[in-house]
């Protein structure tokens, strides 16, 4: 008598492989994507809280009156900043804006009484 055996495959179909690598190169795409848009946040947010930083120690320079209106900052290229001054119902308002090729961040405040 012959012994009968079911003919059970295992492993995958070809189907089941390009499918499962389809999706893995989807996720892939999607997270390498996700990764360099939040390298560029970062790289935009490093600028920002370096021109915020400046700002402050420049408005107050501004303020002790040991630097002039406008300038250009030594060691950045292409970062420039401007002071100004004017007179408001609330006191004399200072204003300090720092620029960059990607941006550029304003600091403003009270100094006190109008001049």
């Amino acid at each position: 008598m012959k012994q009968r055996t079911s003919q059970t495959t295992k492993g995958f179909t070809l189907l089941e492989v390009l499918v499962a690598a389809a999706v893995l190169s989807i996720g892939s795409v999607t997270f390498l994507w996700a990764l360099e848009q939040s390298r560029g946040t970062l790289a935009r947010n490093s600028q920002a809280l370096e021109a915020a930083v400046l700002a402050e120690s420049l408005l107050d320079q501004y303020r002790l009156g040991t630097i002039d209106s406008a300038g250009a900052l030594s060691g950045r290229s292409n970062w420039r900043w401007q002071a100004e001054s004017q007179n408001t119902p609330q006191g004399r308002e200072l204003s300090l804006t720092v620029a960059w090729p990607g941006g550029q961040y304003t600091l403003k405040t009270l100094a006190g009484e109008e001049q």
